[in-house]
């Protein structure tokens, strides 16, 4: 033969939530959220994100909560600060005030306020910017032939046994996908079901 022919890879597919992960807006108790994968030289190899409408859209919707609080604590932010000009301004009809230190140690100045709440909100949009762009690490290759070696091959044929093998020899794929490619798979996924 010109090409040799590929092994062929058995799937293990959760009989109870059908390879969702989920009962009933609940982790699956069988399969604990691994929903389906395959044994890879001793390692069973899984996808940890169920890809199923349900979650496509809470997905959408966790976006769309995001650019909210983005847009409400710059909102805020620049409110409070401009609240705290404006009203410096209206006092005294000088914003050089707000740069002497006996306005920022004075008991009686509540218009400091403004600025510490302008800061909150200042840091909480630094906080969501951080949690936003979350490096996603690189996949080291090297565990795919780590596993060659071992003279004890894992055999598992019901998820009661692939749940008592133990983490090192378990693979979530998903903990290395990025935004760009979670959103490949979701259009897919979507183009796939019409």
């Amino acid at each position: 033969m010109l090409f040799a022919k590929n092994k062929k890879i058995e799937t293990a597919v959760c009989d109870k939530c059908q390879g969702t992960g989920f009962l009933q807006f609940r982790n699956c108790p069988n399969c604990k959220k691994m929903h389906a994968g395959f044994f890879y030289n001793n390692l069973f190899v899984y996808f940890g994100q169920s890809l199923t409408l349900y979650n496509i859209k809470l997905r959408q919707a966790r976006k769309i909560l995001n650019f909210v609080r983005i847009l409400l604590a710059l909102t805020f932010w620049l409110g409070f600060w401009a609240m705290l000009v404006y009203s410096v301004w209206q006092t005294d009809k000088n914003i050089s005030k707000l740069l002497t230190v006996s306005f920022w140690i004075d008991d009686k100045e509540k218009m400091r306020i403004l600025f510490w709440l302008g800061f909150i909100a200042l840091t909480y949009l630094f906080y969501r910017f951080s949690v936003q762009n979350k490096v996603v690490e690189e996949i080291d290759y090297n565990f795919l032939k780590k596993n060659v070696d071992k003279k004890d091959d894992i055999i598992a044929r019901d998820w009661l046994g692939i749940r008592k093998i133990s983490h090192k020899n378990k693979f979530d794929l998903s903990n290395f996908l990025t935004e760009s490619t979670k959103e490949v798979l979701q259009n897919s996924f979507l183009l796939a079901k019409t």
